[in-house]
């Protein structure tokens, strides 16, 4: 048995009871919700630190139908995170070490841990305002440069965010702060206010959003995904 057949097979038991669909090309299990968020799971090959094993590990994913990459398919490359991102701690292991005789039960093991620590965590992204803030806790970067238009970053004007994104400083030390301040202002508050100041860049924005999610719905039937 393949890992991604023994992905697939396990996995199903566990996604399709939340409304994701396994898509081959894709080699990720996928759902959207109010044609406006895309939520993913696939896994990915990592080094073995054991003689005659491999290894995988588990990586998810949120992502809005405004996102904009030259390949789609990096959408969700770019958007995704291991599993041991998910954990408040960081304290789970990087990857399951497996061979052809328990290929099966850790899998198993990965989907027990996944519904433990993921599952709670994108339950909780409803909207797109509910996404921004999960962005800012797992994948911050999709949001700069909103005045290029850059990755994701067209959310905060689609969701009207004023936030000054002073969470980003919670784990800078002291001698970082005003480096970490500095950042945040040149990537994300200043770029976004910036739209919000010129009001025909603003309408560029809606427009520039309002083509990206026809395009990424269009791709995404294209996958055979459904859309809700």
């Amino acid at each position: 048995m393949t890992i991604d057949k023994a992905f697939k097979d396990v996995y199903s038991n566990l996604l399709e009871e939340y409304g994701y669909q396994y898509c081959a090309k894709l080699k990720r299990f996928v759902k959207v919700v109010n044609e406006e968020l895309i939520y993913f799971f696939g896994i990915k090959k990592v080094p073995a630190y054991k003689k005659g094993k491999k290894c995988f590990t588990v990586k998810a994913g949120i992502s809005s139908v405004y996102f904009f990459y030259e390949c789609f398919e990096m959408l969700f490359d770019f958007n995704e995170g291991e599993l041991y991102e998910f954990s408040p701690t960081r304290n789970y292991v990087r990857g399951f070490e497996y061979n052809k005789e328990n290929i099966i039960g850790m899998m198993e093991k990965s989907a027990e841990i996944t519904k433990e620590l993921i599952i709670p965590i994108f339950d909780k992204v409803k909207d797109l305002k509910s996404y921004v803030k999960y962005t800012k806790n797992y994948n911050v970067n999709v949001l700069g440069l909103c005045d290029k238009f850059l990755f994701d970053s067209l959310v905060l004007i689609l969701t009207n965010d004023h936030d000054d994104f002073m969470e980003l400083m919670k784990n800078a030390k002291d001698d970082e702060k005003d480096f970490v301040r500095n950042r945040i202002k040149e990537l994300y508050t200043t770029p976004r206010d910036k739209v919000y100041n010129d009001p025909e860049l603003l309408k560029v924005a809606y427009e520039e959003a309002e083509k990206r999610k026809k395009e990424n719905l269009a791709m995404l039937e294209s996958y055979k995904i459904k859309i809700s």
